[in-house]
C-alpha cells in the first residue's frame, strides 16, 4: 500500500531531485532506492519499460501507463 502511494504521489510530475523524492519516500517511511526498484519492475513486467529513469534528476515516464491500459 506505502508503494503504491507513493507511485500516485512521484507520478504528479515528471522530474523529481533525488533529494525531494528521499524526502518523499522518508515520510512515508519506506526506502527509496528499493521503492523505485518495486515499482520499476512492476512497470517492466506489465508494459516491458521501467516507469522512473535517472538518478538526479528522476524522470517519470507517465505516458507508460497509457500503454498499460
Amino acid at each position: 500500500a506505502k508503494h503504491q502511494r507513493f507511485l500516485i504521489e512521484i507520478l504528479q510530475r515528471t522530474s523529481w531531485t533525488r533529494s525531494e523524492l528521499e524526502g518523499l519516500a522518508a515520510k512515508m517511511q519506506i526506502m527509496l532506492d528499493g521503492a523505485l526498484e518495486r515499482i520499476n519492475e512492476a512497470a517492466f513486467d506489465l508494459v516491458g519499460e521501467p516507469i522512473t529513469e535517472g538518478d538526479d534528476p528522476v524522470y517519470v515516464q507517465q505516458n507508460i501507463l497509457d500503454d498499460a491500459e
